[in-house]
């Protein structure tokens, strides 16, 4: 009898144990589909989540140059930030042609140290900005809100760019933000 008893739990305790790992990769399927079916036809209204403007840095060429045309292509105004004035004035202009969004453009070198923030935040007051993309040194960075404790996580230039430019020259705060690399 009371063995009887402790196979009836054991087999209740190896159901539960199955029941989950089976919900498991089912919500792995599920989120799977979505992420790589369903947003085919189903994308996410970039302009109403974060705002109607980004900034990505590094968007004369390469992995910038290709995030600036994808925000742009997703409904995003874009501000586009490099050191080559005349290659901005050309993805700028791709931009405007095949999207059709406002595009703005910043020449800077980011090697100026503290000098270069007012110039950004003169350049990008006013705006509606939800997305900052940081492309250069072959990595990509996107940030968006998260919560405050993590700000003391993300030092360098980064960080320093990021929350202090967009927290400047914005009327809402943009201040929290996160990188994903």
């Amino acid at each position: 009898m009371e063995e009887s008893l402790l196979y009836r739990w054991l087999h209740l305790l190896g159901l539960l144990a199955l029941s989950y790992l089976v919900l498991k990769q089912v919500w792995t399927l599920l989120i799977g589909i979505k992420n790589h079916i369903l947003s085919r036809w189903w994308k996410t209204n970039l302009k109403k989540k974060y705002g109607g403007w980004a900034v990505v840095t590094g968007a004369s060429d390469g992995i910038g140059k290709a995030y600036a045309k994808e925000l742009a292509r997703r409904g995003l105004d874009v501000v586009l930030i490099s050191r080559n004035v005349e290659k901005l004035q050309k993805v700028a202009d791709e931009i405007e042609k095949e999207s059709r969004q406002k595009t703005k453009i910043i020449q800077l070198d980011f090697t100026g140290g503290p000098d270069i923030y007012p110039k950004v935040e003169k350049a990008l007051k006013d705006l509606d900005i939800g997305i900052l993309g940081k492309t250069g040194k072959k990595k990509i960075q996107c940030f968006y809100q998260c919560t405050p404790d993590i700000r003391p996580q993300i030092s360098n230039e980064t960080l320093s760019f990021t929350y202090r430019t967009l927290s400047q020259s914005s009327q809402k705060l943009l201040g929290n933000f996160f990188c994903c690399t």
